[in-house]
């Protein structure tokens, strides 16, 4: 007889190794599980990018913005290049074809991120113009660092760095697919370098009710100019920030851009379907309904009365499935 009775619950025999399929779907609920916590105890994000940065590990966590700018590329590893060299941009995960096409790829900046990908014309998504994208790195003198960065990368510039009326100092350049970046700070304070979304919409207001309604935006800050007329404002979507703009066709220094693919990251699935069902309620153009795809997200597009794309998923860039594709991750 034996002396310990809890001898009779152990085992001699070696742990069992469980099948691949439960422990990625064991992972992938523990970090849906942990991912709000982290976010609660505000994990910290890194500081403007250098050319000191390493590179994170293929295990490392990828940073997923709740709204990131979607740019298309005729050649995306020239853009790549382009956002290394002059905006010093991080490359943090790349995705390709096995003709060098690139399928998907993540660039970091400070906070924030991008998202491109090789565009031929042609699919399921409607064709889309140049984007605006806002960084703010936070203060002014980083916002002479890049500036000299860029002059040195031989940039083409749109508007010159400046002091603005509105008390900010900044430059906007033109990247060679055509996408507007437009660096600021305000001088009277300091922050988080930020990736900000740019949209420019014919009636702003209507528009901006539209995000209201459909995709469950808030309006924090209208700017109006002396007559009344819309000049700027700024929304949010859980941590994320989106400016919205007015858009003409008039000439003048800054070039109309859009209409412009913008991602939306929700918490998790349940997120995801619950807006997608907000957003059918509201009457919103369906362009892909919810789906999921073999890379692990689960998604759906919208279109807005503008043509702007409004891509909601899942933040699938950590899940098992994704880490099973072929890639390049850096």
């Amino acid at each position: 007889m034996t002396s310990d009775p809890l001898d009779l619950l152990r085992l001699d025999s070696a742990p069992v190794t469980p099948r691949s399929e439960f422990a990625d779907d064991l992972e992938d609920r523990m970090r849906r599980a942990l991912v709000p916590l982290a976010e609660l105890l505000g994990r910290e994000r890194s500081a403007m990018p250098t050319e000191t940065d390493t590179a994170p590990t293929p295990d490392a966590e990828v940073m997923v913005p709740a709204i990131s700018p979607g740019l298309r590329c005729a050649d995306a590893h020239r853009e790549i290049r382009w956002l290394e060299e002059v905006l010093s941009f991080r490359l943090t995960m790349l995705y390709e074809e096995p003709n060098g096409d690139v399928v998907y790829a993540q660039l970091q900046w400070g906070t924030g991120a991008v998202n491109l990908s090789t565009y031929q014309g042609g699919g399921r998504m409607p064709e889309t113009g140049p984007a605006s994208v806002i960084l703010d790195p936070g203060d002014v003198a980083a916002v002479d660092r890049i500036h000299q960065r860029a002059v040195a990368a031989g940039a083409e510039f749109i508007v010159a760095i400046e002091d603005t009326p509105y008390g900010s100092r900044g430059f906007s350049i033109r990247d060679p697919e055509g996408h507007v970046w437009n660096v600021g700070a305000a001088r009277d304070r300091t922050g988080n370098p930020k990736v900000v979304q740019s949209v420019q919409l014919r009636d702003p207001r209507a528009g901006m009710r539209w995000l209201e309604e459909v995709l469950g935006f808030t309006v924090d800050e209208v700017f109006e100019g002396p007559d009344g007329a819309f000049f700027t404002a700024y929304l949010s979507w859980r941590d994320g920030v989106l400016q919205v703009g007015p858009r003409h066709d008039r000439p003048g220094r800054m070039p109309s851009t859009g209409p412009v693919p913008s991602v939306l990251t929700a918490p998790n699935l349940a997120a995801v379907d619950a807006l997608y069902t907000r957003a059918v309620a509201a009457g919103a153009e369906v362009i892909v309904a919810v789906e999921d795809a073999p890379h692990g997200s689960h998604g759906f597009s919208l279109r807005d009365p503008d043509g702007n794309l409004w891509n909601v998923s899942n933040p699938w860039q950590n899940t098992a499935a994704a880490r099973r594709m072929p890639q390049r991750r850096l």
